[in-house]
């Protein structure tokens, strides 16, 4: 008789009435491939998208982006892992390096092929990264999605360096990676929500990543949102030379970090540009070289990919 294991299947068309309980056979690993026992999944909105039927996928798919946990058994021919390692998932897990090409971002757990809600996980070794030593299983599960999309925008494409200034949009899981990345950098941050409670959180955040108040970083409200000119700025851009186009469009990369495909931008901000933000977000002057990470929604989850 085989080992069983719990695990969610998703049912076409989607929502989360579509969401399965089941049970299923343990399986064993293949060559090449790890057993692993997830013991945290992080929640992203890219995952909302999917149970809700707004990024298609297979009838039957097993959802979540991320995954973490041990290695129970180790199939032939891996060597870069044993048993009892701690590991986490990619998001990529054919991006081994290099830059992005359509050939390494074709699969994506928890969308084009499994993902990790389940007990028991059996993948190619690629698909896991050992985890960050001391990190729980919850703390790592966050990473792979949220983590390393704010990771790649802010320091290896922004280079992110002291006296820069970041942009946060909302309190979702890039902004939130973000706001720790770019205090831990020296710069500057700028956080809006349209939630005074969530901006408070922020507050308790930005006081425990510095462990004192830091009277560089602003904590801005709705007013992003009442404000007139700052929505028509939003809307049609400040530079005569745009054509019309929105600034999400004419700042939008190719593809986010970690796959959240309109998660953050990395982008010098014209002084035109800057003089179309509400007041309060421009004082101090920054620097030339400004960071803005946007989150796909105001949530409280990790946000992508």
């Amino acid at each position: 008789m085989g080992i069983f294991m719990r695990l969610v299947r998703l049912r076409a068309p989607g929502g989360l009435d579509n969401l399965k309980l089941v049970e299923e056979d343990r399986p064993k690993p293949r060559p090449g491939e790890l057993l692993v026992r997830i013991r945290a999944s992080s929640l992203n909105f890219h995952d909302v998208l999917v149970v809700l039927g707004k990024i298609p996928c297979a009838d039957g798919r097993i959802p979540m982006t991320d995954g973490a946990g041990e290695v129970i058994a180790v199939g032939d021919d891996v060597d870069e892992f044993k048993v009892a390692d701690t590991v986490v998932s990619t998001f990529w897990p054919y991006w081994l390096g290099g830059e992005m090409t359509p050939a390494t971002r074709r699969v994506i757990p928890g969308e084009s092929v499994d993902g990790y809600a389940r007990e028991y996980v059996c993948m190619s070794a690629h698909f896991f990264t050992k985890a960050p030593a001391g990190y729980t299983h919850v703390e790592a599960a966050t990473l792979t999605c949220a983590g390393v999309t704010a990771w790649r925008g802010l320091v290896v494409c922004g280079q992110v360096k002291p006296g820069d200034t970041v942009l946060i949009l909302g309190t979702g899981g890039v902004s939130l990676f973000a706001l720790q990345f770019a205090k831990a950098a020296g710069a500057r941050v700028i956080a809006t929500s349209s939630s005074e409670e969530k901006l408070e959180k922020l507050k308790r955040l930005d006081w425990f990543c510095g462990r004192s108040v830091d009277p560089g970083t602003v904590f801005e409200s709705d007013s992003y949102q009442r404000d007139l000119h700052w929505q028509q700025s939003r809307s049609r851009g400040h530079d005569s030379g745009d054509n019309g186009q929105s600034l999400e469009a004419r700042y939008r990369p190719p593809f986010s970090a970690a796959g959240n495909r309109r998660c953050l931008q990395v982008l010098r901000i014209p002084k035109a540009l800057w003089q179309g933000l509400p007041r309060t977000l421009r004082s101090p002057v920054p620097t030339e070289k400004s960071i803005r990470m946007e989150s796909d929604r105001d949530a409280s989850g990790s946000t992508c990919p």
